[in-house]
């Protein structure tokens, strides 16, 4: 087991990716070759000269309550049929995420391909996506969508960043860099990123790229006026709003006409990640690898200690009993083997509740970040 250190050694792995996920698109590849797979870390296993398996770990920054956080993001697992069944995939991700816990990592997230596959490994679901079709539309409100061009990436990322932090406490970041490699990300697939404008007013940011016989929306981010009011003023729908944004739904489907997408138009635009349109699938897991990084962020009511037990079979820093002293402002987490505990949780109790689940009972004067919003796929 070992990292791969040269640009050669990492290309190796395509190999693998290819043959167990012959879904994506050689172009696709190519992307990630050539942007992700250099910087991120990846952890192999070999029998002789052959990568048979592999975990990657791409960074990204997240905002969390306001604070940026470095993160992982877990991709490509991935073993030979013929060497599956060896736990390698299990030693590959063990190994991981106790190596970001020294490194004091606060979580790594991943979307599954199946939960089950990542529940015994504590991770646990902490966003679910929006997914469903455009609506048909109408015109009005003087709405129209324009390609973003790179000299508006930096307005884009402000506009972007605004609108995810009125909403969400954890969040990727959004910048112009990220703007970039997402714009070449959806080039890849023949899609692209689009501004929507009242005006002269930015009011919208979306991506999309071409599915299988449709059109995918892949994040759609709005000013508030455009959301639905039960997400702005937690009231139900009226008129007004429905109105807004039918006439958002027409804008981008004369967008896509007018830009050679026109069978998309025809037939369903599908959206997902808005936060509201569609109905809500299970999307990100999470895993808390560095408990004491993760608790500085987390806050309570007034002064408060809890004596928690933790208990976390992979990585032995955060399994024990912990003095946990909170404030309004941070917290701090103390090893404390000789007190009696008044709450043990499992790690992946601790990821739910504390990435926007449920506090026990007892215990909702300690205020977690809430809303998570995950769009990336890679």
């Amino acid at each position: 087991m070992r990292y791969l250190e040269s640009i050669e050694e990492r290309k190796r792995t395509r190999a693998l990716w290819e043959e167990i996920f012959p879904e994506d698109s050689a172009s696709f590849l190519d992307y990630y070759y050539e942007e992700k797979a250099l910087e991120n870390e990846i952890l192999v296993e070999e029998a002789g000269d052959e990568i048979v398996s592999m975990v990657q770990w791409n960074p990204y920054s997240l905002w969390v309550n306001g604070r940026l956080w470095d993160s992982r993001y877990l991709i490509a697992v991935a073993t030979k049929p013929e060497y599956r069944r060896q736990k390698r995939m299990a030693k590959l991700l063990t190994q991981g995420m106790r190596d970001l816990a020294s490194k004091e990592m606060p979580f790594v997230w991943l979307m599954p391909a199946k939960a089950e596959i990542y529940l015994p490994f504590d991770f646990r679901y902490v966003y679910q996506k929006w997914e469903g079709d455009l609506p048909a539309g109408s015109g009005g409100e003087g709405l129209s969508v324009v390609s973003l061009a790179r000299e508006d990436f930096a307005a884009a990322a402000c506009f972007l960043e605004r609108e995810l932090e009125e909403r969400f406490s954890v969040f990727p970041e959004r910048s112009e860099e990220y703007l970039q490699r997402l714009q070449k990300e959806v080039a890849s697939e023949g899609g692209g990123l689009a501004a929507l404008l009242q005006g002269e007013e930015l009011v919208g940011i979306f991506s999309y790229w071409p599915g299988e016989g449709n059109m995918e929306i892949r994040e759609l981010i709005v000013d508030g006026r455009f959301l639905p009011d039960f997400l702005r003023l937690n009231q139900p729908q009226t008129a007004e709003t429905m109105r807004r944004i039918d006439s958002l739904a027409a804008a981008i489907r004369d967008y896509f006409q007018k830009s050679g997408f026109g069978g998309a138009v025809k037939g369903e635009i599908s959206v997902v990640n808005t936060g509201w349109l569609g109905q809500e699938k299970p999307a990100i897991m999470a895993r808390i690898c560095n408990f004491a990084a993760f608790v500085k962020e987390i806050r309570s009511w007034g002064p408060k200690t809890v004596v928690l037990q933790v208990q976390d079979e992979l990585i032995p820093e955060n399994n024990g009993v912990f003095r946990w002293e909170l404030t309004s402002t941070d917290s701090r987490l103390i090893p404390s083997p000789g007190e009696t505990p008044e709450l043990a949780l499992t790690i992946g109790e601790l990821t739910e509740w504390l990435l926007g689940g449920d506090a026990p009972e007892g215990y909702s004067e300690i205020i977690p970040p809430k809303g998570c919003f995950f769009s990336e796929i890679v």
